[in-house]
């Protein structure tokens, strides 16, 4: 099995991740949710939630400038050159728990330094299994495809407003098209 998306998506978000480039951090994580929602793959997905992290905490002053930072990005650096090389091995054991270190990393810097009561990490899957949700799947599909809670997943997609939005401006040929184009598009840059 090809994981070339997987492995592109990986060296970008590396890339991004070292030159502090949040916006494109945040490409990379909507393009790979688009493609775990297409494929329905967890791989992507975790990649995907991992990516979105990277650019929010980048976003906040007071975790870049927190005396643990460094110390963090310098793990999550060392674990995405470790995921890279693992995919070139097609070695999924260890690099699904290479993530799930990843994870683990973000998770202990947003309890240490977040300030909210629930989780920067916890927010992301639900907010990409709504995406996955958007994209097609049904709602426990898209609530596996991320590991996130059924009944989060079920608030969120109740208080927004993006299924009335998306439902009413574009059809699915339509949605597809510009997905291809804006694939195409991001590879060109690259």
């Amino acid at each position: 099995m090809s994981h070339r998306i997987l492995l592109e998506g990986l060296i970008k978000i590396k890339k991004s991740f070292v030159a502090e480039q949040v916006m494109v951090l945040r490409s990379v994580s909507n393009e790979l949710m688009r493609e775990a929602s297409i494929k329905n793959d967890s791989l992507l997905a975790h990649a995907a939630i991992i990516a979105y992290c990277l650019h929010k905490f980048l976003t906040k002053e007071h975790v870049v400038t927190s005396g643990f930072w460094l110390e963090y990005k310098m793990a999550v650096l060392s674990s995405l050159e470790n995921s890279i090389k693992l995919i070139e091995k097609n070695n999924l054991k260890d690099y699904k728990e290479e993530l799930d270190s990843i994870s683990a990393h973000l998770e202990k810097l947003d309890r240490e330094i977040g300030r909210y009561v629930q989780g920067l990490y916890t927010k992301a899957k639900v907010k990409y299994a709504a995406d996955a949700y958007y994209y097609g799947l049904s709602l426990s599909k898209a609530a596996a495809l991320t590991n996130a809670d059924l009944s989060a997943l079920q608030q969120y997609i109740g208080v927004t407003t993006q299924h009335d939005i998306d439902a009413d401006k574009k059809g699915i040929s339509v949605r597809l098209n510009e997905f291809k184009k804006a694939i195409n598009y991001v590879s060109r840059v690259d």
